[in-house]
């Protein structure tokens, strides 16, 4: 018999300690083992369902007693049934006491041998390898979460349950094994994975940085050239920054950083727009599945934001490039967009500042074209 059953334990009070990278307990013995394995699941796994699986125990229930009791049962039945047989043969006049009794059992016991090993053999063995196969099926796929449903220990205990015993005590630590390597494994790869976003932000702007620009914009290029779709670049420069940190001094530089950061956060739409600090007072923006109008909007927002609380003469500069990416000449492209994007960063410059420069890469491609 097999029984699947969930611990009492609430499944927000599992998730709370997953969160909280809980230690693996020392445990003395199964039972207490069982109340606390939960605190050994390993986190960054919150949904419900996961929860519940790992929470989930079978029992193998076995017969509780010896190869001892067995045999013991076997004879008793062995002894009952020729005399019980041979009783009613008597009575019912089939059997001559003292004449047919030496040929009458050898009879009973030649037809009754084969379907009485069978079932002795069953009883006694097979039935419990039938569930200890069950259960080592059971680890084979790797559910360590598997015992035998057994009493307590006795003192002079038949081997047999110590074979069941051992088997489920095998199972236990395996589990515990388990849930040890699973849970330094999802902390090793949190750490990563912090790390990794420690590696790609700004620290100052909460931005991304220059190193996540160089990752991210290829990706999208080659999203916006599967999809046919836009993709605009925005570039933008702090004017007057050196003179804020010349008279003001760097601590009101960095504000003013910050203050910019905050307006293009503002500003944005969606997570699909990334903002990133490439460096100094350098900042940009990629807008995926943006045509050149959207992406003007976005910028004049920026600027308007940045200017409602402008700290010291400071403005900004703005230059939008518009691209549509194909899969074949995706490289160029992109430098070309990022060239592009310089150029209407440093026109608008040019022309004073606080204002927004746009052109798409084919209209560039022109000018330059008739320029020549």
């Amino acid at each position: 018999m097999i029984s699947t059953s969930n611990s009492n334990l609430p499944l927000e009070k599992a998730e709370d300690c997953l969160r909280r990278h809980a230690t693996v307990p020392q445990c003395e013995s199964e039972d207490e083992f069982q109340q606390q394995s939960w605190v050994l699941l390993p986190s960054g796994k919150s949904n419900k369902e996961w929860v519940n699986e790992m929470l989930r125990k079978t029992t193998f229930h076995v017969r509780r007693f010896g190869m001892t009791s067995r045999v013991a049962v076997l004879f008793l039945f062995l002894t009952l049934i020729p005399m019980i047989w041979t009783s009613w043969l008597i009575e019912t006049g089939h059997l001559i006491p003292g004449k047919n009794l030496y040929f009458a059992l050898p009879i009973l016991g030649f037809i009754l041998l084969v379907p009485l090993a069978r079932l002795a053999a069953f009883h006694l063995i097979n039935k419990d390898l039938l569930i200890i196969n069950q259960f080592c099926r059971e680890i084979k796929n790797g559910n360590y979460q598997v015992s035998f449903d057994l009493d307590n220990e006795g003192e002079d205990e038949d081997q047999f349950l110590v074979l069941l015993r051992n088997l489920s005590w095998m199972s236990h630590n395996l589990g515990k094994k388990q849930h040890e390597h699973q849970h330094r494994y999802y902390c090793v790869k949190e750490q990563y994975n912090a790390m990794e976003a420690q590696a790609n932000t700004d620290a100052l702007t909460r931005l991304f940085n220059r190193r996540h620009f160089d990752h991210m914009l290829p990706v999208v290029a080659d999203k916006a050239a599967a999809n046919n779709t836009l993709t605009s670049l925005i570039f933008i420069d702090c004017d007057k920054f050196k003179q804020v940190n010349d008279s003001l001094g760097h601590h009101m530089g960095d504000q003013v950083l910050i203050h910019l950061a905050e307006s293009i956060r503002g500003a944005l739409r969606t997570s699909s727009d990334l903002s990133f600090r490439l460096g100094g007072d350098e900042f940009a923006v990629i807008l995926q599945d943006t045509g050149q109008e959207q992406a003007e909007k976005i910028a004049q927002r920026i600027r308007q934001m940045y200017k409602e609380c402008t700290i010291g003469e400071t403005t900004l500069s703005l230059g939008v490039a518009t691209d549509r990416f194909t899969t074949d000449g995706c490289g160029a492209q992109i430098t070309k967009l990022i060239q592009t994007a310089d150029k209407q960063t440093y026109h608008a410059k040019k022309r004073g500042g606080d204002q927004v420069c746009c052109i798409t890469c084919e209209c560039q491609a022109c000018q330059e074209n008739e320029k020549r």
